[in-house]
């Protein structure tokens, strides 16, 4: 409730996809301070500001995609998305298993939450860069 009270204020001055990006971005720097917890109430509180902004984003992107009339020709390529994101998460936990056995829960965790940092990097420079030659045509 807290998350959609600041997300309702702020979302007036701020457009959703950079709200979506910045907000994606705060999640995987709170999920790698999550994973360095060395104690439960570090993590407890990590674990709960994560998911603030984990729905931060899926406030976003359901506001971005679901509720703008012109957004039908893109509901597919979301739903594209969607199913490669859940259908490739098995894959990623059972790495995960054989990973803390190796290195620990701190360094898998951070890696994962590094990997995902460097993706919604590399989308938003792509985002970008389609934005740049959308003007230009």
């Amino acid at each position: 409730m807290i998350g959609s009270i600041a997300l309702s204020h702020a979302g007036a001055n701020v457009t959703l996809p950079r709200m979506m990006i910045v907000a994606t971005l705060i999640w995987y720097a709170l999920l790698i301070a999550f994973a360095q917890m060395p104690g439960p109430l570090g993590g407890i509180v990590f674990a709960c500001s994560s998911r603030v902004s984990c729905r931060a984003c899926a406030w976003c992107r359901s506001r971005s995609f679901c509720c703008v009339r012109r957004a039908e020709k893109f509901r597919g390529r979301v739903m594209g998305v969607r199913m490669m994101a859940i259908y490739s998460m098995p894959l990623g936990l059972l790495a995960a298993g054989p990973l803390i056995d190796w290195v620990g829960f701190r360094a898998t965790g951070s890696l994962y939450a590094i990997i995902g940092l460097a993706c919604t990097a590399f989308i938003r420079c792509a985002g970008a860069a389609a934005v740049d030659v959308s003007r230009d045509a």
